[in-house]
């Protein structure tokens, strides 16, 4: 018998890479923005103040917003909706690349808001060269610049396994 089940092993591994995420996404608002940063996502961007604030500074260009918003409100709702609109219709990226408003509003999904957030780090470090990615996206580059890719040999796309999944996979041989 598993010391643990394997499902209980991978939700834990999810749920460390979505931690992981949201501090990588933080980090880099708070330093893009110059404002303190908080280790909950959702605390920064629940608003969706600090989203504009993201947009206006990759295009140079105002943005309406909602300065006043508090959470969980239509105007949160309505801020977070206009950095979607304004992140397909004016930085190109697909929205299914991104998260729904409701995401962020009812704090939801957050490995969905960390991923759409990362999507518009790529594009916004193409858009402003200087701008410090977060670290998931600069080891990105790193790894092109490099030259590995999905098929390179070498790469693997599969993590690495836990202790317990490799314990696992010890005993079975």
């Amino acid at each position: 018998p598993l010391a643990r089940p394997l499902t209980e092993v991978r939700d834990e591994r999810r749920n460390y890479e979505v931690r992981a995420m949201s501090y990588d996404v933080s980090r880099w608002l708070a330093g893009t923005l110059g404002v303190p940063m908080q280790h909950n996502l959702f605390d920064m961007i629940d608003t969706g103040v600090q989203l504009l604030e993201l947009l206006r500074f990759i295009t140079d260009e105002p943005v309406a917003c909602h300065v006043g918003a508090q959470r969980g409100t239509f105007e949160a709702r309505d801020n977070v909706s206009l950095f979607l609109k304004f992140a397909v219709d004016k930085l190109g990226i697909q929205h299914r690349l991104l998260f729904e408003a409701n995401d962020v509003v009812s704090r939801r999904s957050l490995r969905d808001v960390c991923k759409g957030m990362l999507n518009v780090a790529r594009v916004a470090i193409i858009r402003r060269p200087q701008m410090v990615p977060p670290r998931i996206v600069a080891l990105e580059l790193a790894d092109k610049a490099n030259g590995l890719t999905t098929g390179s040999p070498g790469y693997s796309e599969r993590r690495p396994l836990t202790a317990n999944e490799l314990e696992v996979a010890m005993k079975t041989r």
